[in-house]
């Protein structure tokens, strides 16, 4: 299945990361056909990485944390945000 947009979230213990978590969860369960949640450590596995841009339109990284470990992956990979 091909979703609109692939959403990925760092699910960090900061208080600012839970309420992103959160959000994402509730806007993935409002939109099931069209958003859907990525791993965000999956990123760098090569075959998973293919399988993300095969499964899904857009990539979306919600950045919720000031040391930007999000950013930092999909920057490694080449990932536009």
């Amino acid at each position: 299945m091909k979703y609109r947009i692939l959403m990925f979230k760092c699910y960090g213990g900061c208080a600012t990361g839970v309420s992103a978590s959160k959000a994402c969860i509730k806007i993935s369960e409002e939109h099931p056909d069209d958003i859907k949640i990525g791993c965000l450590p999956a990123v760098i596995v090569p075959w998973k990485f293919k399988a993300i841009f095969k499964s899904s339109e857009k990539r979306i990284l919600i950045e919720a944390c000031p040391v930007q470990c999000g950013k930092v992956l999909f920057e490694r990979e080449g990932i536009r945000n």
